[in-house]
């Protein structure tokens, strides 16, 4: 392969198409990188809903057992008053 005399059109050509390919390659880099981000980003968003639904059953459950609690204190209650 030859190589063009410095500051020829050749040369010119090569440096330009040269500089266009790296242009090309650090936009790819840019987009892969935010692709990455919202990916990680989509990730978290879906452990964080997924991490509220379970404290949210918990939430239902401690009131459920709370309000059998409160049921069985009164039942209790009634039963000794007799």
């Amino acid at each position: 392969r030859m190589i063009p005399a410095k500051g020829s059109l050749a040369a010119l050509r090569a440096a330009t198409a040269a500089h266009e390919e790296r242009r090309a390659a650090d936009a790819r880099a840019i987009e892969a990188a935010a692709l990455a981000r919202a990916e990680a980003e989509r990730a978290a968003a879906s452990e964080l809903n997924a991490a509220a639904r379970a404290l949210s059953d918990f939430e239902q459950e401690l009131t459920q057992a709370r309000q059998n609690f409160t049921l069985r204190v009164a039942v209790c209650d009634t039963l000794q008053l007799d």
